[in-house]
């Protein structure tokens, strides 16, 4: 037994996961009753990362302003990861809008009355209390800041932090920088709380990977999948060019890296992604695998990774556009130029949104169809094979996260070429360095 730990902790985290993905789909395809039951050790590791998530957030994003030490540095960061953000989901719905455009003339679409339609209640009732444009501004200043830390209302955490990490700057250069300095001991301690706290978690993620691993293949319905298996092949190429062609043409013509070793480096986190489906519990190991694998600065990555983790959903726009017309040819609707255009538009300006409302993004699809003018009823016969798509685009959103930031790094002079052609295996993921 000693042995085998020996060997289990002997492994970099990457063959951990690996070795967690394999074996939990052998469990979950062999044993299927075992998938439900160990589930929930998968989501008590899930909980000890998100009740963790707006504190964490609050504190990186407060700290790393605090570390750029100027306002004007630090209104820059923010700047220059926003516009990337928005020009990556801008190139994402084109990518979707084009590929299943033109892949959904040439496959064959099941009819609606061949498949069988879930459970559309949820979906509903999150679609009428969508609040849109102003919904997500009210989200972002809200009218009682403890109770939306509570809510995990990650947009008023990001706020409040940043506003938070310059007050104290101009504390510290003003007449009060007795306080300010006293203010930054204080957010550096319990920044370094938290982060002891993560350091203990992610060593259980493993754990959690081999759970929600063997629960996704036991349970999900294999007859909607083949049924599907034309369009969840068509998102997943979207997917696919979208990080080749979009993060590949940044990290090339910005970042001056080799996509393959970014690919190589970041696959830790994609693994966990696409097994907990979730962005905000991935921020801490991919401000791990960022600033230790591949060089990109503290200052930087504690910005822009949980900045991303809440505005950077291409994944999510990716899917709303094939979702959108694959519904549209199911229903024998053809779409025209401008409804096309539309659909992108709306599904990059409504993705950004979707961590802020409930149903995800399944929600503000059918918000999406009724602008475009497709029935939001089709939402039914795909929810059945949404679980493996949302895993597929939550990865795809972290490697966003991961790419902007190291962009980010190479933009502000802060980038460290030696630790990212530094080979994986000769960089652990350590403790976190003093913040």
């Amino acid at each position: 037994m000693r042995a085998l730990l020996r060997s289990w902790f002997s492994l970099n985290m990457l063959q951990q996961l690996g070795f967690a993905v394999i074996i939990g789909a052998v469990v979950g395809y062999f044993f299927p009753a075992v998938g439900p039951a160990i589930k929930p050790l998968g989501d008590i590791v899930l909980r000890l990362i998100k009740m963790i998530i707006v504190p964490l957030i609050f504190a990186s994003i407060a700290m790393s302003v605090l570390e750029l030490k100027e306002v004007g540095k630090a209104a820059r960061v923010g700047g220059l990861s926003f516009g990337l953000y928005l020009m990556t989901t801008f190139f994402a719905t084109l990518i979707a809008v084009t590929v299943a455009g033109i892949a959904f003339q040439y496959v064959t679409i099941p009819a609606a009355d061949q498949l069988s339609a879930g459970d559309m209640k949820s979906i509903t009732e999150g679609a009428n209390n969508y609040a849109g444009f102003w919904g997500t501004v009210f989200t972002i200043i809200p009218d009682n800041l403890l109770k939306a830390f509570v809510e995990g209302n990650t947009l008023a955490a990001i706020v409040f932090a940043v506003a938070v990490g310059m007050l104290i700057l101009t504390m510290k250069t003003g007449d009060d920088s007795a306080h300010g300095d006293l203010l930054e001991k204080m957010l550096r301690a319990i920044t370094r709380l938290i982060y002891r706290f993560i350091d203990y978690v992610i060593r259980l993620m493993p754990f959690a990977v081999f759970a929600f691993i063997a629960w996704m293949v036991a349970t999900q319905d294999y007859k909607v999948f083949s049924a599907l298996a034309q369009m969840l092949a068509v998102g997943f190429l979207a997917l696919a060019l979208h990080v080749l062609l979009t993060y590949g043409g940044l990290l090339k013509l910005f970042g001056n890296v080799s996509l393959r070793t970014f690919l190589r480096k970041i696959a830790p986190v994609q693994l966990f992604a696409f097994s907990s489906a979730s962005s905000a519990a991935t921020i801490p190991l991919n401000e791990r695998v960022l600033q230790q694998k591949m060089g990109v600065s503290r200052e930087t990555s504690s910005f822009t990774v949980p900045f991303g983790a809440t505005v950077n959903m291409d994944g999510t726009a990716i899917a709303q556009c094939v979702y959108a017309i694959f519904i549209a040819h199911m229903f024998g609707i053809d779409l025209t130029l401008s409804q096309y255009v539309l659909l992108a538009v709306m599904s990059a300006v409504v993705s950004v949104g979707v961590a802020a409302v409930p149903s995800a993004s399944l929600v503000t699809l059918s918000v999406v169809l009724g602008v475009v003018g497709i029935p939001a009823a089709g939402i039914a016969y795909i929810l059945a094979t949404d679980r493996l798509f949302d895993m597929a685009r939550t990865a795809v959103n972290v490697t966003g996260d991961a790419t902007v930031s190291l962009v980010v790094d190479r933009m502000e002079g802060r980038f460290d070429d030696q630790m990212f052609n530094t080979p994986a295996d000769q960089l652990g993921l350590d403790t976190p360095e003093a913040v």
